[in-house]
Formats: structure tokens, C-alpha cells, sequence
């Protein structure tokens, strides 16, 4: 007995609760950011992690704090120096292996509870991010092949009306409207107009080049094509402009919700491993307290030298559930 109570001292067993706790607060935290929840399911399974787990947190202090004032109180130490003094009393016997029984049922609930809270957290679907992921990925492919998309009609537009701006100004410079009544001159029109070596002439020349470029980007103008039409083409392809950068804008912030629903996803794998790491925390806490449990109900308890043994395991066990009670106090 007095080997077992040496193997059980405080500075050699104490409580590790460390992952129990850090599962705890990596759930709760994770559900009170409220990244996750513009995915529903994910979301919802996150919350019941960690309502779960901070109930399971709270009931393990509560156990432990019961557990502590029952050792605290139970005078096991008095009874031993009262037997010290007047010998092996049966009455005193009697009161410390009752004394001993109820440290034992307290035991017997503090470990019920915490195996109750391993099996019902197993019983919790884990987290499974791989559907959102999945379909995510795929929007995102969509959402950036449709940027890319914009992107380019944007460009074709801005150059179709650049070329239109050129070819304005320069028939403007010409004085188009009053020389050809608005309408767009051919190439030879052009020609005839320019002197050789005026002014006319190279702005004659400018006229025609962007006519040229103009349409190359346009396509053939028809004869009937007019200044004035010019410029209702300029504005509808601003109008289009206008509409598709709103788009590509639109179609930006949603590829970054898109990308930021991807990055807390990332989370949840984290999450995941906790979760077992809590699992197995659990399952060596119950165990522990089971050892403690096993010296207890095996000590004979009818002698002093017995009795001493119960009195050092109480204050390993005390020692115990108060680191218990201290770690989960500052996890929280």
C-alpha cells in the first residue's frame, strides 16, 4: 500500500487536462468568431462541439470541487491520531472505513461523469468540412475563370472606345459636321480634302489613320455611318464598360467571401485532430482517478499503519482534484 500511495504522489501524478481544456476553448472560440457560419451544417456542428465541451468542463469542476471538500472535510487525519492515542478502537475503525466509503461514492461519480463525457462526445458527429470544401473549390474555379473572363471584355472595350475617342477628335478637327454634314468621310473624301503640306493635310491624314483603327476594332462602317452615330457608340460602349467593371467588382467580393470561407476551413481539421486528442484525455483522466479508486477499496483499513496509508492517498487524491479544479479555473 505505502509503495502504491509513493507512486501516486503529487509531484508524480498530476492531472493532465491540458488537451481536454484546449479542445474546450479552440470549439468555443471558433463558434463565438462565427466564421463558419455561412456554412449551416459546419456551423451548427461547431456549436454543439463546444456547448457540449463547456458543459463537460463545467461538470468536471463541479465534480472535482465536491470531491475536494469531501477529502477536505473528512477528517481522516483526526481519526488516525485518535487511534494513535487510545489504540485500535473498533468505533474509530468503523468511522474511517465510512469516511472511506463516502470518499469511494464521490470517486465513483466523478468517474462515471467524465467516461459519460467521452462516450457522449464520441455520440457528437465530428466536424466534416470536406462538402463545403469541395463545392467551394469549384466556385472558386467558377468565380475566378469569370474575372478573368470580364477582365478581357473589359480591355476589348476600353480599346474599342479609345479608338472611338481617336477617331472623334479627329474628325471634330476637321470640322466634320460642316464639311460632310456629320457624315463620315470615305478615304478619298479625305484625300481631297488635304492641300499638300498644309495643315489640313495632316490632320486629313490623322482622320483617316483612326478611321482605320477604328475600325478594326468596330468592323467595316457602313456609308451611312454618321458623327453623330460615333458618338452614340461611344456611349453605349461606356454604359458597357460601366456595367461590366460593376460586375467584375460584384464578382470580386464574392470571390473573396468565397476565399475567406476556404481559409476557415482550415480550421476545421485542427479542430478535428483536437477533438480526438480530447477523446484520449479524457479516457487516461478517467483512468487515473480509477487507479486512485482501486487503492482505496483495496486497502484493508484495520490497522494504524492501514490507516496512515488512507490518510497520505486522501491527501494525493486532495492534492489532485485541487490541480484539477486550479487548471480548469484558468482555462476559462
Amino acid at each position: 500500500m505505502n509503495a502504491k500511495v509513493s507512486y501516486l504522489s503529487p509531484s508524480s501524478q498530476q492531472p493532465k487536462l491540458d488537451e481536454i481544456l484546449l479542445t474546450a476553448r479552440a470549439f468555443l472560440l471558433e463558434w463565438q468568431q462565427g466564421n463558419l457560419k455561412p456554412l449551416p451544417a459546419l456551423y451548427e456542428s461547431i456549436e454543439r462541439h463546444a456547448k457540449f465541451l463547456n458543459s463537460a468542463t463545467e461538470r468536471m469542476a463541479t465534480q472535482a470541487l465536491r470531491m475536494e471538500a469531501e477529502l477536505h472535510a473528512s477528517g481522516m487525519e483526526d481519526i488516525v491520531d485518535a487511534i494513535e492515542d487510545i489504540g485500535e478502537d473498533p468505533e474509530l475503525l468503523l468511522i474511517a472505513q465510512e469516511t472511506t466509503n463516502k470518499v469511494l461514492s464521490n470517486l465513483t461519480l466523478q468517474i462515471r461523469g467524465i467516461k459519460n463525457a467521452s462516450i457522449d462526445l464520441s455520440g457528437l458527429s465530428a466536424p466534416d468540412a470536406s462538402r463545403d470544401e469541395a463545392r467551394l473549390l469549384r466556385q472558386q474555379m467558377e468565380l475566378e475563370t469569370t474575372s478573368a473572363v470580364l477582365k478581357a471584355e473589359i480591355d476589348a472595350e476600353s480599346s474599342k472606345i479609345e479608338a472611338l475617342h481617336t477617331a472623334l477628335k479627329a474628325l471634330e478637327a476637321i470640322d466634320v459636321e460642316i464639311k460632310f454634314d456629320g457624315q463620315v468621310p470615305t478615304p478619298e473624301q479625305l484625300a481631297a480634302l488635304a492641300v499638300p503640306g498644309g495643315q489640313i493635310a495632316l490632320l486629313s491624314e490623322a482622320a483617316a489613320q483612326a478611321l482605320k483603327d477604328l475600325e478594326k476594332t468596330l468592323g467595316k462602317l457602313s456609308s451611312d455611318f454618321n458623327y453623330s452615330r460615333l458618338q452614340a457608340e461611344r456611349r453605349q460602349l461606356a454604359l458597357r464598360l460601366r456595367t461590366l467593371q460593376q460586375n467584375l467588382t460584384a464578382n470580386g467580393r464574392n470571390l473573396a467571401v468565397c476565399r475567406q470561407q476556404l481559409k476557415a476551413l482550415e480550421h476545421v481539421p485542427v479542430l478535428v485532430a483536437q477533438r480526438k486528442a480530447c477523446l484520449i484525455a479524457l479516457n487516461v483522466l478517467a483512468l487515473a482517478l480509477e487507479s486512485f479508486f482501486n487503492l482505496l477499496k483495496n486497502a484493508p483499513g484495520k490497522r494504524i499503519e492501514d490507516l496512515r496509508a488512507i490518510d497520505a492517498l486522501f491527501k494525493v487524491l486532495l492534492a489532485y482534484q485541487r490541480s484539477m479544479i486550479k487548471q480548469i479555473s484558468n482555462a476559462f
